[in-house]
């Protein structure tokens, strides 16, 4: 059989159970993670993220992005930063008001000296990071920060302080959308952000308060990637896989597929690949004015 290995694919969503994390590298070796999973029961950092990382030669991250702190984004990126650097970590910008607590956590017991450069980010800002590939922030927008306070005492409203991410990579592009319901996706929709997309990340591993009806057919998406792991919550949820089904998008979970891989991006298709290497088909990306 012909030896198979990670190099040289663009993005991959990788299996971190029940967790999310994208990692996206460039032509040029730049490196970008999205939300890096986490479990109480497991160092998915040292254990998941570095190996995987080390496989591919990365032995560095430019720039990693939380959608949100909860654990089973930001917990494998705290414990990736305790073995390889990550220069600058991407967040909302109500969490710099705990600019102390996240710099701690990053530190670690090894109180390491050269932590990420943290950027708050917000509804508006882009982040570019080779010529033809960049993420758009879509939300949320800058608050008040009466408003900012009030998130950080009660971090569980993922609408109001999850972070959605618009990636485009050479015309192929993808909506991150973290832990957001349904509530957070019609804010999207009634302020006509442009959501369309050729890959959406499920929100909430599938959850049934997420992904509307009308909220994906706004996307129109032609795969759905559901990142998700063993777990008590019903993630998926039968209605959004049977949602899925009825605007025939096609579907990978990490729990079933392991990772799924974006191969070969070209102007106008790309190729999508299982964690095992057996099977590929091609998505046609939206061709956009």
């Amino acid at each position: 059989p012909t030896l198979w290995s990670y190099l040289d694919y663009p993005v991959v969503f990788l299996d971190v159970g029940q967790g999310d994390c994208i990692h996206i590298q460039t032509p040029k070796g730049k490196n970008i993670l999205i939300d890096g999973g986490g479990n109480s029961r497991k160092n998915v950092g040292k254990e998941t993220l570095e190996p995987y990382l080390l496989s591919r030669g990365v032995k560095t991250i430019d720039f990693a992005l939380a959608t949100h702190l909860h654990m089973d984004h930001f917990q494998g990126l705290v414990e990736l930063a305790q073995e390889m650097p990550i220069k600058q970590l991407g967040v909302y910008e109500a969490n710099h008001a705990r600019e102390e607590e996240i710099s701690n956590q990053l530190s670690g017991e090894r109180k390491q000296k050269h932590l990420p450069e943290i950027q708050y980010l917000k509804e508006g800002d882009r982040i570019q990071i080779e010529d033809d590939i960049w993420i758009e922030v879509l939300a949320p927008p800058r608050k008040s920060q009466d408003i900012y306070e009030a998130l950080v005492k009660d971090d569980s409203d993922e609408n109001e302080a999850c972070l959605v991410l618009n990636v485009h990579y050479q015309g192929l592009e993808i909506l991150v959308t973290g832990d957001m319901g349904m509530e957070g996706e019609q804010e999207l929709l009634e302020n006509a952000v442009d959501v369309e997309a050729d890959i959406l990340k499920i929100g909430h591993h599938g959850s049934k308060y997420s992904t509307s009806e009308e909220f994906l057919k706004a996307v129109d998406p032609n795969l759905a990637v559901i990142s998700v792991g063993a777990n008590y919550f019903g993630h998926p949820s039968d209605r959004v896989i049977e949602l899925l089904g009825k605007f025939d998008i096609m579907v990978n979970r990490t729990d079933l597929d392991g990772a799924v891989i974006v191969k070969k991006i070209r102007s106008n298709s790309a190729q999508i690949i299982y964690g095992n290497g057996d099977l590929q088909w091609p998505i046609v990306l939206h061709k956009k004015q």
